[in-house]
Protein backbone atom coordinates (compact mmCIF):
# COMPACT_ATOMS: atom_id res chain seq x y z
CA UNK A 1 0.00 0.00 0.00
CA UNK A 2 1.30 3.44 -0.90
CA UNK A 3 2.36 5.83 1.87
CA UNK A 4 1.50 9.01 -0.06
CA UNK A 5 0.95 11.81 2.45
CA UNK A 6 -2.28 13.77 2.41
CA UNK A 7 -2.81 16.94 4.43
CA UNK A 8 -5.87 17.41 6.62
CA UNK A 9 -6.61 20.92 7.81
CA UNK A 10 -9.26 22.01 10.27
CA UNK A 11 -9.75 25.30 8.43
CA UNK A 12 -8.91 26.25 4.91
CA UNK A 13 -6.61 29.23 5.23
CA UNK A 14 -4.03 31.31 3.45
CA UNK A 15 -1.39 30.89 6.16
CA UNK A 16 1.63 28.67 5.63
CA UNK A 17 0.66 25.02 5.46
CA UNK A 18 2.62 21.84 4.75
CA UNK A 19 2.80 21.12 1.02
CA UNK A 20 0.22 18.83 -0.52
CA UNK A 21 -3.52 18.89 -1.03
CA UNK A 22 -5.56 20.46 1.77
CA UNK A 23 -8.94 19.11 2.76
CA UNK A 24 -11.36 20.26 5.42
CA UNK A 25 -12.62 17.87 8.07
CA UNK A 26 -16.16 16.84 7.25
CA UNK A 27 -17.01 14.43 10.04
CA UNK A 28 -16.64 14.35 13.80
CA UNK A 29 -17.44 10.90 15.15
CA UNK A 30 -16.75 11.30 18.89
CA UNK A 31 -13.57 9.25 18.52
CA UNK A 32 -11.03 9.47 15.71
CA UNK A 33 -10.99 11.91 12.83
CA UNK A 34 -12.63 10.88 9.61
CA UNK A 35 -11.75 12.39 6.23
CA UNK A 36 -14.12 11.23 3.52
CA UNK A 37 -14.23 7.45 3.88
CA UNK A 38 -10.86 7.32 5.64
CA UNK A 39 -10.53 6.79 9.40
CA UNK A 40 -7.39 8.45 10.70
CA UNK A 41 -5.27 6.92 13.45
CA UNK A 42 -2.03 7.59 15.30
CA UNK A 43 1.22 6.67 13.59
CA UNK A 44 4.26 5.12 15.23
CA UNK A 45 4.66 6.68 18.69
CA UNK A 46 6.30 8.59 20.25
CA UNK A 47 5.73 11.67 18.09
CA UNK A 48 8.12 14.56 18.42
CA UNK A 49 6.79 18.10 18.83
CA UNK A 50 9.13 21.05 18.37
CA UNK A 51 8.57 24.79 18.37
CA UNK A 52 9.63 26.97 15.48
CA UNK A 53 11.16 30.45 15.69
CA UNK A 54 7.77 32.11 16.38
CA UNK A 55 7.48 30.49 19.83
CA UNK A 56 9.24 32.80 22.29
CA UNK A 57 8.20 30.87 25.42
CA UNK A 58 10.77 28.07 25.69
CA UNK A 59 8.60 26.21 28.20
CA UNK A 60 5.42 26.07 26.10
CA UNK A 61 6.10 22.82 24.22
CA UNK A 62 7.59 21.05 27.28
CA UNK A 63 4.49 22.01 29.30
CA UNK A 64 2.16 20.66 26.61
CA UNK A 65 4.19 17.43 26.38
CA UNK A 66 4.32 17.07 30.19
CA UNK A 67 0.53 17.41 30.41
CA UNK A 68 0.11 14.63 27.86
CA UNK A 69 2.60 12.45 29.79
CA UNK A 70 0.43 12.82 32.89
CA UNK A 71 -2.76 11.96 31.05
CA UNK A 72 -1.26 8.96 29.26
CA UNK A 73 0.77 7.88 32.31
CA UNK A 74 3.69 7.33 29.94
CA UNK A 75 6.33 9.36 28.15
CA UNK A 76 5.95 7.27 24.99
CA UNK A 77 3.13 9.21 23.31
CA UNK A 78 4.77 12.56 22.64
CA UNK A 79 8.22 14.01 23.23
CA UNK A 80 9.81 17.43 22.88
CA UNK A 81 12.79 16.57 20.69
CA UNK A 82 14.45 18.81 18.14
CA UNK A 83 16.24 15.90 16.47
CA UNK A 84 13.17 14.15 15.06
CA UNK A 85 10.50 16.79 14.44
CA UNK A 86 7.24 15.31 13.23
CA UNK A 87 4.92 18.08 14.45
CA UNK A 88 6.02 21.72 14.30
CA UNK A 89 4.31 24.12 16.71
CA UNK A 90 4.18 27.82 15.88
CA UNK A 91 2.48 30.99 17.08
CA UNK A 92 0.73 33.00 14.40
CA UNK A 93 -2.41 34.06 12.65
CA UNK A 94 -5.35 31.69 13.03
CA UNK A 95 -8.20 32.64 10.69
CA UNK A 96 -11.83 32.78 11.84
CA UNK A 97 -14.98 32.59 9.77
CA UNK A 98 -16.86 35.30 11.68
CA UNK A 99 -16.35 37.98 14.33
CA UNK A 100 -18.31 35.90 16.86
CA UNK A 101 -15.93 32.97 16.50
CA UNK A 102 -12.84 32.44 18.64
CA UNK A 103 -10.30 29.93 17.40
CA UNK A 104 -7.25 29.33 19.58
CA UNK A 105 -5.40 26.95 17.30
CA UNK A 106 -5.40 25.00 14.08
CA UNK A 107 -3.82 21.72 13.02
CA UNK A 108 -2.60 20.70 9.60
CA UNK A 109 -2.14 16.94 9.46
CA UNK A 110 -0.20 14.79 6.99
CA UNK A 111 -1.34 11.21 6.76
CA UNK A 112 -0.66 8.17 4.63
CA UNK A 113 -3.10 6.63 2.20
CA UNK A 114 -4.17 4.14 4.89
CA UNK A 115 -5.02 6.97 7.34
CA UNK A 116 -1.91 6.70 9.53
CA UNK A 117 -0.75 10.11 10.77
CA UNK A 118 2.75 10.98 9.56
CA UNK A 119 3.16 14.47 11.01
CA UNK A 120 1.91 17.98 10.75
CA UNK A 121 1.87 21.55 11.94
CA UNK A 122 0.07 23.25 14.82
CA UNK A 123 -0.49 27.01 14.82
CA UNK A 124 -1.61 28.62 18.09
CA UNK A 125 -3.21 32.05 17.92
CA UNK A 126 -0.86 34.98 18.45
CA UNK A 127 -3.85 36.81 20.01
CA UNK A 128 -3.15 34.83 23.22
CA UNK A 129 0.66 34.94 23.18
CA UNK A 130 1.12 36.96 26.36
CA UNK A 131 1.69 35.92 30.00
CA UNK A 132 -1.99 36.09 31.01
CA UNK A 133 -2.96 33.93 28.00
CA UNK A 134 -0.27 31.29 28.54
CA UNK A 135 -2.48 28.67 30.23
CA UNK A 136 -5.02 29.03 27.43
CA UNK A 137 -2.22 28.47 24.88
CA UNK A 138 -1.08 25.35 26.76
CA UNK A 139 -4.65 23.98 26.75
CA UNK A 140 -5.13 24.89 23.07
CA UNK A 141 -1.79 23.23 22.28
CA UNK A 142 -2.89 20.07 24.12
CA UNK A 143 -6.15 20.07 22.14
CA UNK A 144 -4.31 20.45 18.82
CA UNK A 145 -1.85 17.68 19.78
CA UNK A 146 -4.92 15.49 20.24
CA UNK A 147 -5.66 16.09 16.55
CA UNK A 148 -2.16 16.26 15.05
CA UNK A 149 -0.62 13.30 16.91
CA UNK A 150 -3.46 11.10 18.10
CA UNK A 151 -6.16 11.75 15.43
CA UNK A 152 -8.74 12.49 18.11
CA UNK A 153 -11.82 14.27 16.81
CA UNK A 154 -13.45 17.27 18.47
CA UNK A 155 -15.83 16.25 21.23
CA UNK A 156 -19.10 18.16 20.89
CA UNK A 157 -20.06 17.32 24.49
CA UNK A 158 -23.57 16.78 25.84
CA UNK A 159 -26.03 15.79 24.61
CA UNK A 160 -24.01 14.19 21.78
CA UNK A 161 -21.43 12.67 24.14
CA UNK A 162 -21.03 12.40 27.88
CA UNK A 163 -17.34 13.35 27.91
CA UNK A 164 -17.42 16.23 30.36
CA UNK A 165 -14.28 18.34 30.64
CA UNK A 166 -12.64 16.73 27.60
CA UNK A 167 -9.44 18.30 26.25
CA UNK A 168 -11.00 17.60 22.86
CA UNK A 169 -14.18 19.56 23.58
CA UNK A 170 -15.29 22.14 21.07
CA UNK A 171 -15.40 24.85 22.27
CA UNK A 172 -12.26 24.33 24.35
CA UNK A 173 -12.79 23.72 28.06
CA UNK A 174 -10.08 25.64 29.95
CA UNK A 175 -10.06 22.83 32.54
CA UNK A 176 -10.19 20.06 29.93
CA UNK A 177 -8.22 16.84 30.25
CA UNK A 178 -7.93 13.53 28.44
CA UNK A 179 -11.04 11.54 29.29
CA UNK A 180 -11.15 7.85 30.17
CA UNK A 181 -12.98 7.19 26.89
CA UNK A 182 -10.23 8.89 24.87
CA UNK A 183 -7.52 7.05 26.82
CA UNK A 184 -9.28 3.75 26.04
CA UNK A 185 -9.32 4.70 22.33
CA UNK A 186 -5.59 5.46 22.39
CA UNK A 187 -4.48 2.45 24.45
CA UNK A 188 -3.97 0.10 21.45
CA UNK A 189 -1.62 2.64 19.84
CA UNK A 190 0.58 3.39 22.85
CA UNK A 191 3.97 1.64 22.98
Amino acid sequence: MSKIPVVLSFLLCSCSCPSGPIVQVGVTDEAFLVEGEKNLRPGALPFSIVPDWTVHDSGLVPDIVERWHGWLDTEQGVVADGDMAQVILSIGYVPVASEEETILGISHIRFAEDGTILGGEIVLSSDYDYPAGRELLVQAGCHEVGHAVFALADDPGPPTTVDLRSIMSDPLDPLGRLTAADLDRLEPYLP
